[in-house]
């Protein structure tokens, strides 16, 4: 096709029509990727980059920091990403879910000093703050950046079942959603985390 000699503009359109779908297959193919992970801890002496056991800086007490990871398996990188807590909903034990008051915020990405958006690069894990949890507390705690502190954000989860819904926003990508289903039994160490489909 491209060894055509394109001698009007009749042979340059049908040229743009036969490229076109080519180049839109090419850049699907290619586009980003990203998935959410999670893995539970194994044990105190077994961390691993999801679930951390640490003391609190600010009460010098033992707890454990729960992250989620966010890895890219596209071939585009992600600009400014960012993962947002759209709303966060208690379940009752007979499953029924009721909207939990907060304001839809930010959560903080993990070993980053600022608030700043960061890049999803092509398959490599990077991970964001969740919750943590500090030991003779019963409350789950959760993270959020720093310039949404005061802002109407729950910043803790009591004792009961709830249902937390994400969305991983950037430049190039359509939103992606995902929902946290988080146990809290009012047991510092034994808090439940599952990611749900």
């Amino acid at each position: 096709i491209m060894a055509l000699p394109l001698n009007n503009n009749n042979e340059m359109e049908w040229l743009s029509l036969l490229l076109g779908p080519i180049k839109t297959l090419w850049t699907w193919n290619k586009r980003p990727k990203p998935i959410f992970e999670f893995e539970y801890r194994l044990s105190k002496t077994e961390e691993n980059p999801y679930c951390q056991f640490r003391r609190n800086t600010t009460e010098d007490l033992p707890g454990w920091f729960f992250r989620l990871g966010i890895n890219n398996k596209g071939e585009t990188t992600i600009p400014n990403a960012n993962v947002m807590v759209e709303k966060i909903n208690s379940i009752d034990e007979t499953g029924k879910e009721t909207q939990f008051s907060s304001a839809p915020f930010f959560l903080h990405w993990a070993n980053e000093n600022t608030d700043n958006s960061r890049n999803l690069y092509q398959d490599t894990p990077v991970y964001i703050d969740l919750l943590y949890s500090v030991e003779s507390k019963k409350d789950a705690f959760l993270y959020c950046k720093s310039k949404h502190e005061g802002a109407g954000i729950r910043r803790f989860l009591p004792i009961g079942i709830f249902l937390i819904h994400l969305k991983l926003v950037g430049d190039n990508i359509k939103p992606l959603k995902q929902r946290v289903k988080v146990s809290v039994n009012g047991g510092w160490e034994t808090i439940v985390i599952q990611l749900i489909d």
